[in-house]
């Protein structure tokens, strides 16, 4: 069994825009979270028991707001 940990803690100065945008990590594409396409096809690998997405506090409630809404 293999524990992941998904480190999500860039700012993305160079291409966030303006203070108000999210990292690059947590802005949609496509109707969804883009660090959720990785969590997903992560998920998927064989012998993967769990997954830990490790996100700036600033980002927290929004990251497990669309974990929970995808049942990841």
């Amino acid at each position: 069994m293999i524990h992941l940990v998904v480190l999500a803690g860039g700012q993305s100065t160079r291409a966030r825009g303006s203070d108000s945008a999210p990292p690059k990590q947590f802005r949609e594409v496509g109707g969804s979270m883009l660090l959720l396409y990785g969590v997903r096809e992560l998920l998927r690998a064989p012998d993967v028991a769990d997954l830990t997405v490790v996100v700036p506090e600033a980002w927290r409630r929004l990251v497990e707001e669309a974990l929970g809404a995808a049942a990841l």
